[in-house]
């Protein structure tokens, strides 16, 4: 699969050991902390509640070098977990090992993308900002969600073979490295000229997704003790993006 791919490739490209100095599970996000020689790195990765195994929990704290089991896991605490990290190590070689090439500071998605009116714009995931900015090119919006709860007016993901095909420009939450539906979702965009991974979950070494992903748009957190309490008060991606710099990247 395509994150099992990527991750190969990110850890390939450490040459260092870097150490996990702390990690957490959180309301809204999982952060990981990784240090290494020329300093520290967070990622982060969205809390899947309604996915997470009942009765299951890591018994040992988590280690950077089972980041290749974790993210090809079943179990999705496995997977969250080894997303947080792979992040976080992707962070480090983006901050401190020169692969910010092709990365743009301060831009989110929507001022990169060339939208027109009679663009078929369709969002996987339910990314409230990026819709109503969105709205103001063009009115042929979808958006779809699989959580329930956060789904306001979108639709089920079970129509995403019915919608994505239509899809001229397509924005996909980070969330699918952590799910396994990237690959999927993928296959069905035969019609996409545009394809953004986007959110804080997206935080993925750009260059690992070469050939997969038009754009990513994410975010560097540059204050990570603030980002940490933040997080573990229960705040979510607004809250992380008052300490965080956003960036475009090109794969």
């Amino acid at each position: 699969m395509i994150i099992d791919r990527a991750a190969r490739e990110i850890i390939q490209l450490v040459d260092e050991d870097l150490t996990l100095v702390d990690i957490c599970i959180c309301p809204r996000y999982t952060y990981a902390i990784v240090k290494g020689s020329k300093g520290t790195a967070m990622g982060v990765a969205y809390t899947p509640h309604e996915e997470l195994p009942y009765h299951y929990w890591f018994e040992e704290e988590p280690k950077v070098g089972n980041v290749l089991d974790y993210v090809s896991s079943c179990n999705m605490l496995h997977k969250v977990i080894g997303i947080a990290i792979l992040n976080a190590i992707s962070q480090y070689l983006i901050r401190f090992k020169g692969y910010s090439k092709n990365i743009v500071f301060g831009l989110d998605a929507v001022n990169t993308v060339d939208i027109k009116r009679e663009d078929f714009v369709v969002f996987v995931g339910y990314i409230a900002p990026l819709i109503e900015k969105v709205k103001c090119k063009t009115k042929q919006i979808e958006v779809l969600e699989r959580n329930p709860y956060l789904r306001g007016y979108a639709k089920p993901d079970t129509l995403a073979p019915r919608i994505i095909p239509k899809a001229t420009i397509l924005f996909i939450t980070g969330v699918t490295l952590e799910n396994d539906t990237l690959d999927y979702i993928l296959s069905l965009a035969v019609n996409a000229r545009v394809k953004i991974l986007v959110g804080p979950t997206a935080q993925i070494l750009p260059q690992s997704l070469k050939g997969y992903i038009d754009y990513i748009a994410s975010i560097m957190i540059e204050n990570i003790d603030k980002a940490v309490k933040v997080l573990k008060l229960g705040g979510g991606t607004k809250a992380l993006t008052k300490y965080s710099v956003k960036y475009i990247a090109k794969p």
